[in-house]
């Protein structure tokens, strides 16, 4: 295929469905055709870094459009989050492209119940989704409420487009469940899959694969005693006695055989209620005591989701080996992850995906991306790297780094009073302006509250949780020179112009090596610990400069940053080593 031909291509499409006025940002309209050129080539992934204000969701939409028109190719578009989601939308709507989209069952309302679709009439009839598609048969079987029902509606445009906006968590419950679980595929294979924040993939997978045994009886299962217990039916004796028994014996298992036995224990347990919201469902079909049972209905769902990833898991390990397994146990349960990441991820994404387009701000080194991401055996004709260079203008946005107060265990104590007397002085010197600090965690939060002088704490606003970060991030939005203090301000967050003008690092974002995963993935994937935290100071600067002209000043004060730029200053991207300054 001729690059001219592709190049026509994508100006047509685009004239055609963006507007005779739009124009290709600088370096789009070149990596518009090399991706669609590689996906016609058989191209099975492609890794791109696309730096803010790159224009990365048009990208995507060009590259579908292109291949479906021109190429017949479908395409499914994948997002991290619903609010990447609703962008995305929106764009489909100021377009006028008529492409499907949709979310998870949870995410909409029944208007027949008021509760969510999962435990609707339909699903709680066990409907088949192929009846309710289709309108005559949907109305010959008492089901005329299909056609206002959203989801109903958003699934049936999502089956027959040629492009389909979902979340990474609902494709992976298409491609690994649905199939398995309805006999047929509903959205099966496409020829083309864009992965939008594709560096949240693996911790997405992980996620989603994770089981979890909690340490006392979980609210579902006594949910669903109390329903066995009003029915007389039996279920598993001495319920509480027995989930006890298998949390104290996971907490204190070593060796992976012995997780293994704990994890077959409660997989039997879960089972038993799975069975149990069998005959929940079906009894409340033949009643259609659908309000009266929503509780138990709702906590069999549960029931269902929990026994699926011990499932999922066990199945991994006959495949794997117990070698994989490693646990985190904290006060509310222990949690067993798969420690060759990898592996999970191309199990349960690469081998259920056609063609894949990768593509991220912030994607960090390619090489432990590869490694991360099960990409390892990939052939040189099935893995190409795209890096797009910034075109912003970093002259008004310095990246100051100071090498003296480290934030590491053993000398955090000694450090945060330096810090915190640095954080006063910046603040100070933006007093006009509104700031974020990027504290790493709440106990400097905290640190902040009792050692900050009056004049700064008033011009503080803190959050303990996401609720409140939402209303925090509201409020600070609202202010003049407020400053925005909180753990989790590293990505997701576009504070352009004004909305922030200064941003402070109080804490490299290092993960935590209290974590048993982490610690097994430091160990087992050389250069993964020092990409990570890269990749996360690399997200956090870039809540700062959000386009061209726009400008923030960095303040990088955890004195750790010297071994990053010491040892690892590779793995830093070049527009960040070339902001650097030394801060006194």
């Amino acid at each position: 295929m001729q690059i001219d031909e592709i190049e026509q291509q994508c100006n047509e499409w685009a004239k055609e469905n963006l507007g005779a006025d739009f124009k290709f940002r600088t370096h789009q309209l070149e990596s518009c055709i090399i991706i669609i050129s590689n996906v016609l080539n058989n191209c099975k992934t492609q890794v791109m870094n696309a730096p803010t204000g790159s224009g990365k969701s048009i990208t995507a939409m060009i590259c579908a459009g292109v291949l479906n028109k021109y190429y017949d190719k479908k395409s499914y578009i994948l997002v991290s989050d619903l609010s990447l989601y609703e962008q995305y939308v929106a764009d489909f709507d100021r377009y006028g492209l008529k492409w499907g989209h949709l979310k998870g069952k949870d995410n909409y309302t029944c208007a027949c119940t008021g509760s969510s679709v999962n435990t609707g009439m339909c699903s709680v009839n066990m409907i088949p989704m192929s009846k309710l598609c289709n309108d005559e048969e949907a109305k010959s079987i008492g089901y005329r409420c299909v056609s206002h029902c959203q989801f109903i509606q958003d699934r049936k445009r999502a089956i027959s487009s040629p492009v389909t906006l979902m979340t990474y968590q609902l494709y992976l419950i298409q491609r690994n469940y649905v199939a398995d679980m309805m006999g047929e595929e509903i959205f099966p294979e496409r020829d083309f899959v864009i992965c939008d924040e594709a560096h949240k993939l693996n911790d997405i997978v992980q996620q989603q694969y994770a089981p979890k045994i909690p340490h006392t009886i979980p609210t579902f299962i006594k949910s669903l005693e109390e329903y066995a217990t009003k029915n007389k039916i039996s279920t598993v004796p001495d319920i509480e006695a027995v989930m006890s028994d298998i949390a104290a014996e996971t907490v204190i298992a070593e060796k992976p055989a012995d997780i293994v036995k704990q994890m077959q224990r409660y997989e039997k347990v879960l089972s038993v209620y799975v069975d149990l919201n069998e005959q929940i469902r079906k009894k409340t079909k033949a009643t259609q005591s659908f309000s009266a049972n929503k509780k138990y209905l709702n906590s069999g769902n549960l029931a269902r989701e929990a026994h699926c990833k011990f499932d999922d898991m066990l199945k991994l390990i006959e495949k794997l080996g117990e070698k994989v397994l490693v646990k985190t146990s904290n006060e509310n349960e222990t949690i067993i992850n798969c420690t060759y990441e990898g592996d999970l991820v191309k199990n349960y994404f690469h081998d259920k995906s056609g063609c894949e387009l990768m593509m991220s701000a912030t994607m960090g080194n390619f090489d432990v991306y590869k490694t991360m991401s099960g990409l390892t055996g990939a052939k040189k004709e099935d893995y190409q790297t795209i890096n797009i260079p910034s075109t912003f203008d970093f002259s008004k946005s310095p990246i100051y780094y100071s090498t003296i107060n480290q934030m590491s265990y053993s000398q955090k104590n000694a450090s945060l009073p330096k810090i915190i007397k640095q954080i006063e002085e910046i603040c100070e010197k933006h007093k006009d302006e509104k700031g974020i600090i990027q504290t790493g965690n709440y106990e400097n939060v905290q640190q902040l509250k009792a050692k900050l002088p009056v004049n700064i704490l008033k011009r503080m606003i803190f959050y303990t949780s996401s609720k409140e970060k939402d209303f925090a991030i509201e409020m600070y939005l609202k202010s003049t020179n407020k400053i925005l203090c909180g753990p989790t301000l590293l990505e997701g967050l576009n504070f352009d112009g004004d909305k922030c003008r200064f941003a402070i690092c109080m804490k490299l974002p290092y993960a935590s090596l209290a974590d048993n995963l982490v610690k097994a993935k430091k160990e087992l994937y050389k250069d993964w610990y020092s990409a990570d935290v890269v990749a996360k100071l690399e997200q956090g600067i870039g809540r700062l400069v959000r386009y061209n002209g726009d400008y923030g000043v960095m303040y990088i004060l955890d004195g750790c940053i010297a071994n990053v730029i010491k040892w690892n200053s590779a793995l830093l991207s070049n527009t960040t080593r070339s902001r650097l300054v030394k801060y006194a």
